[in-house]
């Protein structure tokens, strides 16, 4: 409730409890029944003033570096530590790639100018590049190929890039290559990646080939 004073010199409002204002015209009739004698205030019983209601204070929000408002916050990081503490190194490969799905079993060959670390099927399903093998591919039309490939199989067959036609292919005796079968070391041009680093990424040369 609102309590006007109102003197000669001031005037004053104040909001209060009606337990308080009781107080206050208590002491204000005790002050001017006897001017000279003060009230003993003792024994009056005044209500404890209500508790101011502070807002609780924000929480600061840590401050994030330039590299964490663009990646998230740094605990989200894939790292080594995060990982065990082993470093993980993966393969990629760009070039002429033979690729045949893990999911559907459906071949692609095609040539990409970046590395890639895994090939997306037309099924949706994505099968990681690793230990890839080269196929030697050498057609009766003449065209000569250099391809990287996931296939396992002991042979398999992949058409020309330059006329289509089917050429087969076998592993050779090492298990390291794909090589056509039929065909003898000659001379010509070949289309060949070249290992670069630890990434394992393979990029494409041009050599030409001399007869034996």
């Amino acid at each position: 409730m609102n309590v006007s004073i109102k003197t000669p010199f001031a005037e004053m409002s104040f909001e209060m409890s009606p337990d308080r204002a009781k107080n206050l015209i208590r002491v204000a009739v005790q002050l001017a029944s006897s001017e000279d004698e003060a009230p003993h205030l003792s024994g009056l019983k005044c209500a404890d003033p209500p508790e101011e209601l502070r807002p609780e204070p924000e929480p600061q929000k840590p401050t994030r570096s330039r590299v964490e408002s663009m990646f998230g916050a740094r605990e989200t990081w894939s790292t080594p530590a995060a990982a065990g503490g082993r470093e993980e190194e993966r393969e990629s490969y760009k070039g002429f790639l033979f690729i045949r799905c893990e999911a559907c079993g459906k071949e692609k060959g095609y040539s990409s100018k970046y590395p890639l670390t895994f090939h997306k099927c037309d099924c949706g399903h994505r099968t990681d590049l690793h230990d890839l093998k080269p196929v030697h591919l050498y057609c009766k039309c003449g065209s000569k190929y250099k391809y990287m490939t996931n296939i396992s199989d002991p042979q398999f067959t992949m058409n020309c890039l330059s006329c289509g036609a089917p050429v087969d292919l076998e592993l050779n005796s090492r298990g390291t290559a794909y090589v056509t079968i039929g065909h003898k070391s000659g001379g010509g041009v070949l289309i060949a990646p070249m290992y670069s680093g630890r990434s394992r990424v393979f990029t494409f040369k041009v050599l030409r080939m001399r007869r034996m």
